[in-house]
C-alpha cells in the first residue's frame, strides 16, 4: 500500500468486546443457502458481511483496498456473447492495523457487452475477496459457515435474533455491557460447559495476523 491509513490502537475495552463479538456466532437470519452439485451451500451475502464488520468494528474501524486484480479470461461466442472470469486480492485494515488478505472471484457468462461483462465479474471478484478476507476475524464475519455441526443446530432452532443490531461506535466509547448471546451460540457454550465470563486473570491477546486462511 503505497499511502497505508494512520493506525490508531484500541483500548483494552475495546479489544475485549471486538474479541467476545467475533466469538460469537452468525444468527439463522445472517445465512443465505445456494444450490451446487453438492447440495445446498451456506454463505453470508455481501451486504450482510459488511454490516456485520461495521457492528462489530465500527463504521471507522475498518477498511480494505485491492491489493490485485487479474482477468483469467475473456471469450466472446459466435452470437457475440461476452464471457469474462477475475480474480482479485483484497487487503482488509482494522484501525489498529491488524489485517488479512483473501482472494475472491468473480464470473460473467453470455453477456452482451464487454463493459457490463466486466463490470459483473470485477464487481463480485472484490466483494467475493472482502468477504473471504474478513471472515478470517472469526465466527460473527462469516467463518462458523464453514462448520457443517453449526449449521446442522441453526436449520433446526428456529429462533429470532438477540444480539444487539446497532452497538456503539468502537471509537473513544467504553463498553461494559456484556454482548447479548443468542440461543445457538449459548447452546455451544453449555455444550462445552464454557463460562460467559473469562476466567480470573485473563489477557486477551490481539496480534496482527498476515496470513489468510
Amino acid at each position: 500500500m503505497k499511502n497505508p491509513p494512520p493506525f490508531t490502537a484500541f483500548s483494552r475495552d475495546e479489544q475485549e468486546r471486538i474479541q467476545r463479538e467475533l466469538n460469537n456466532k452468525l444468527d439463522k437470519e445472517d445465512i443465505s443457502y445456494r444450490p451446487s452439485a453438492a447440495g445446498n451451500v451456506a454463505y453470508v451475502e455481501g451486504w450482510r458481511t459488511f454490516n456485520l464488520a461495521n457492528q462489530v468494528f465500527g463504521f471507522n474501524g475498518w477498511s480494505s483496498e485491492i491489493v490485485d486484480l487479474s482477468v483469467d479470461f475473456c471469450e466472446t461466442d459466435q452470437q457475440g456473447k461476452v464471457s469474462v472470469g477475475m480474480s482479485c486480492m483484497v487487503r482488509v485494515y482494522l484501525r489498529d492495523g491488524t489485517f488479512h488478505d483473501d482472494i475472491g472471484y468473480g464470473s460473467s457468462e453470455g453477456g452482451r457487452s464487454k463493459a457490463g461483462a466486466f463490470e459483473k465479474a470485477h464487481k463480485e471478484a472484490v466483494t467475493d475477496a472482502m468477504k473471504r478476507a474478513l471472515r478470517v476475524f472469526g465466527n460473527r464475519l462469516g467463518n462458523c459457515a464453514y462448520d457443517k455441526v453449526f449449521l446442522k443446530q441453526v436449520k433446526a432452532a428456529g429462533y429470532n435474533s438477540s444480539v444487539q443490531q446497532n452497538p456503539p461506535s468502537v471509537l473513544g466509547v467504553k463498553h461494559n455491557q456484556p454482548v447479548p448471546v443468542n440461543p445457538v451460540n449459548q447452546q455451544f457454550k453449555n455444550e462445552n460447559n464454557l463460562s460467559n465470563q473469562p476466567p480470573e486473570g485473563y489477557k486477551p491477546v490481539w496480534q496482527p495476523a498476515r496470513t489468510a486462511l
